[in-house]
């Protein structure tokens, strides 16, 4: 499998706002096909505050809209463990696409 320009948007927007917005000691990072999507998952222990869902905030608000359109999803919040985790899904054949800001 090799990762498409969606792909590495949504690892870019998840990296961004894990060094912007977070105090993590770790960071991990999955991508694998499955099913005929794509699955990115972020994961890390730098939570500062209580993060919503993906309607509130620019860049994850606006990332989950073209998502959206590509028949995508994306998932963003601090699990019962206390680790933030970004989720990301596209089918496959949308993974390689070239997406417009």
């Amino acid at each position: 499998m090799t990762a498409g320009p969606i792909d590495l948007m949504v690892l870019r927007e998840a990296t961004t706002n894990l060094l912007r917005h977070s105090d993590a000691t770790w960071c991990g990072i999955t991508v694998r096909e499955r099913g005929g999507r794509v699955e990115l998952v972020v994961r890390n222990d730098g939570v500062r505050a209580t993060v919503g869902d993906t309607s509130s905030g620019g860049g994850l608000e606006g990332l989950g809209r073209r998502l959206g359109e590509l028949g995508g999803r994306l998932s963003a919040g601090v699990r019962e463990d206390g680790v933030f985790e970004l989720a990301a899904s596209v089918p496959s054949s949308a993974s390689a696409r070239e997406m417009t800001a």
